[in-house]
């Protein structure tokens, strides 16, 4: 849809009771066809719940795409439900293949030595989870290592049980190689 005033948009906006994504182009600029067509297909079955200023189609495509999948999740729900979804889960600076710092490194790598099969999650890709956990797990740093849904703990006592060679002993058998 193409809309030329700002009455228009306004009057858009205002009929619509769900989220809308609205892509603002100039109709001189070569791209625009690019983008319009990249949108549209982009917009279906979607809804919006963010916005971006100034980006290329890459990058319109990924933040489209992570937005149409996001939900009315709070963000406590979204931590039990990560705990459900894996019984081993490092939350983390960074991720696995890269941690981001030297706490979050020495436990991957401790884990990684003990044989243990692990998920981690970067709490630098949700502000909010990362707020939220210290509370919910009454922890306030990170790594965070959880085993079926209870909290182990972080470097320091994964490093004295890795040292004591106890640390195998808190994970189930089907995730130990």
């Amino acid at each position: 849809m193409n809309l030329s005033s700002k009455e228009e948009v306004e009057n858009l906006v205002k009929s619509i009771t769900g989220k809308i994504v609205l892509l603002v182009l100039e109709d001189d600029e070569p791209s625009s066809k690019h983008l319009m067509d990249v949108a549209e297909n982009l917009a279906k079955n979607s809804s919006l719940v963010n916005s971006l200023e100034g980006c290329v189609t890459s990058v319109l495509v990924n933040f489209v795409r992570g937005w149409a999948f996001k939900t009315r999740e709070t963000t406590l729900d979204k931590i039990k439900r990560l705990l459900r979804e894996h019984p081993v889960l490092l939350f983390m600076k960074g991720d696995k293949a890269e941690p981001f710092c030297r706490f979050s490194r020495a436990v991957v790598n401790m884990l990684n030595s003990s044989g243990v099969r692990f998920e981690g999650y970067n709490i630098f890709d949700d502000p909010n989870l990362r707020e939220e956990l210290k509370t919910y797990s009454n922890w306030p740093t990170y790594p965070q290592l959880y085993v079926n849904g209870n909290l182990i703990g972080g470097h320091d006592i994964i490093k004295e049980l890795y040292e004591t060679n106890t640390l195998r002993k808190e994970f189930p058998p089907e995730y130990l190689t």
